[in-house]
Parts: C-alpha cells; structure tokens; sequence
C-alpha cells in the first residue's frame, strides 16, 4: 500500500507526500515479539559523486538527494535504498508498491541491449541521483537503465511503480509492465497515486465519482409532500469509499486535494498534505494480512518541500515533524537518527 499527493501553493511552492506502508516491519524494533527488526528507517542526505558499487549496477550520483532510506539488506544490497526522496534539480519520487502488474526485464538481456540491469528497489535511487529533469527521467530510464527480475535476499523481485515530480508541479507516473525493462509512461496533472492497478485504469475510474462534492445535499421533497431532511455536513461525499483498497484510496485522495482549500504558501501547503494525508493512516490492527505474524500500519508520513529541497516526516510512534534540510556542502553520506518516541511537548503558561 501507499498513497501520495501533490499539492501546488497560490506562490507556486511544490509539496509532495506520501504515506508508507509495507509487508516487512522497519523501525526500532519488530512488531513480532521476540523477533528483530530487518533495519530502521533513517533520514539520509548523500553527495554528489558518492558511488554505491553493492547495487546490482553500480550506482554514481550525478545529484544531491536527501529522503528517506533504509540499508540495503533485504533488498539485495549492502548500501542503502531510498523509499523516496528529493534532489538537487527538485525532483522527487516515491516508490509504491505494485502487486500483480509489475513486469521486469532479464538481466542479462538488459545487459544485452547496452543497459544497466538494476533491481526494482534500487532503480529510485538511481533515478534520483542521475537526473536532473522529469524529460530526463524519462529518456535515461528506458536507455542507460533497466529494471531487472533479479531475486533480492528475500527471494523475490519487488513490484514497485515510481510517481516523479519537479519543483514547477509536473508530475510522471513510471510503471514497468514492458517485461523487458522499460517503462510505460503516464502523464499525471492530477497529482495522485496509490498501487494497483495501472495508473491509466484509476484515472478511468474516476468517471463513477464524478458526483461527489463538498457541497451539503438539500433536503428533498419526495411523493409528493414528505420533506426528507438530508444528512448534513459532509452530506456531499456520501459515497466517497472509505477502505484501505488502492482503488478507494486513489478515489479518496484525489476528492480530498481537490476539494481542500487553496493555501497561500510553503507552510500552508504542507501542513495541508499531512492533514490530507493523515485520512489514509492505518492504526496497527486495522488490517491483518499475514497469519497474525505482523501488525501492518502506516511506518510514516513525508511531506517534501521541492524549492527548498527539505523533508518533514512523522512515524508511526512519533507523530510530531521531524526534518532535513539537504546540506549546502556536502562530502560524504550524511544520515540522520530518527526519533521513534512520542515527542510531546509541555504547553506554555498563557
């Protein structure tokens, strides 16, 4: 699962976010009793010229990036992988899960044609660190690139689809379905993503919520003479879904930014993401998908500021803003410890 938003401010100030979730349980310890946790989620800002040679290509940064990452282990290398993250350029991503549509390419075919093979969770980082445009994304991922079915160390080659958007608003969806890979590619004016299906098939579903508003419904006369007093407030989206399914969630998150007030400025804009945002936030217990193994929430909630390249995240245990600027100069790879306990703090005397 995963959703994510963009949202564009009256002074033309860019903020995306997303919510995290995922099947295997990163943070400061595991939510299975009596069993470690794989590795935290850690605040990372990484130079240029860094290399991170244990990725399945090695991997030169062109750009600065900072976000959110975890080490490289499970996922096939002894790096690191970003969840998401933004550059120096303003372009920022994240990687949502992709179950049942993704289709990679071969390794060695990819070799074949002249191109990097890359694992699915690493082809972010790659992304991030080589380009310096949307245009750019685009043209270096389906020619110095490709995203290879090679088995990370759980066994499997995660299904994953990439939102990319620049510091101006414009916004791409990149979803491997090619089997050889490549990329279809998907414009997306609408600033809205989550998981499966394809993105082209939520945009169509759209057409069944046309009517959702958030106008109160007027009361109806019906048979004649019996006045039908209507729901009140919130009467407008009566039929907007509420579950967790990617489906409902796209529907969900797409009526909410486009009914949300318009904000003025950077702060404004961010503080409306989170509130958009904290709407898809899964409570441990909300879903059971395993065989009561795990708990499965929401790790965290990002918000990305792509003028000013800074990142503000809230966990699962922590809900207060926590936040990274990317450095002005940078030498080496910079990480930053995340607070996992309930920041609360003291109201001041009136």
């Amino acid at each position: 699962m995963c959703t994510s938003i963009r949202l564009i401010s009256e002074d033309k100030s860019v903020i995306w976010g997303r919510t995290q979730e995922f099947m295997v349980p990163f943070g400061p310890k595991s939510f299975v009793e009596g069993q470690p946790a794989f590795n935290a989620y850690v605040g990372i800002d990484v130079p240029v010229g860094h290399v991170l040679e244990e990725a399945e290509s090695p991997i030169t940064f062109k750009h600065q990036v900072i976000g959110m990452a975890i080490d490289g282990k499970p996922f096939g290398n002894d790096g690191f992988v970003f969840v998401d993250g933004v550059n120096d350029a303003g372009i920022s991503c994240g990687m949502l899960y992709f179950s049942n549509y993704a289709n990679y390419g071969k390794a060695e075919e990819i070799k074949a044609a002249g191109k990097a093979p890359l694992r699915s969770s690493e082809y972010m980082t790659w992304a991030l660190g080589n380009c310096g445009s949307l245009q750019e994304v685009i043209e270096k991922s389906q020619t110095e690139v490709g995203v290879s079915d090679t088995k990370n160390d759980l066994g499997q080659s995660d299904p994953f689809h990439f939102m990319f958007t620049d510091s101006e608003g414009n916004s791409i969806v990149m979803e491997p379905i090619n089997g050889d890979g490549t990329f279809k590619v998907h414009e997306n004016p609408l600033g809205v993503m989550t998981n499966s299906p394809t993105f082209d098939w939520h945009m169509t579903n759209l057409q069944n919520y046309t009517g959702l508003t958030n106008k109160m419904r007027e009361n109806k006369i019906m048979n004649g003479d019996v006045e039908v007093l209507a729901a009140g407030k919130g009467s407008g989206l009566i039929g907007m879904p509420g579950d967790y399914t990617a489906q409902s969630r796209f529907v969900r998150a797409a009526t909410l930014l486009t009914h949300s007030r318009p904000t003025k400025d950077k702060d404004q804009a961010r503080d409306a993401l989170f509130h958009i945002l904290n709407s898809f936030d899964i409570a441990n217990g909300v879903q059971d998908i395993s065989d009561d193994t795990m708990n499965y929430n929401t790790q965290y909630t990002v918000g990305y500021d792509l003028k000013n390249k800074e990142m503000f995240v809230s966990m699962h245990e922590n809900r207060r803003l926590q936040k990274v600027t990317m450095a002005k100069s940078l030498k080496e790879v910079q990480r930053y410890h995340i607070n996992y306990n309930q920041d609360v703090v003291e109201m001041e005397k009136a």
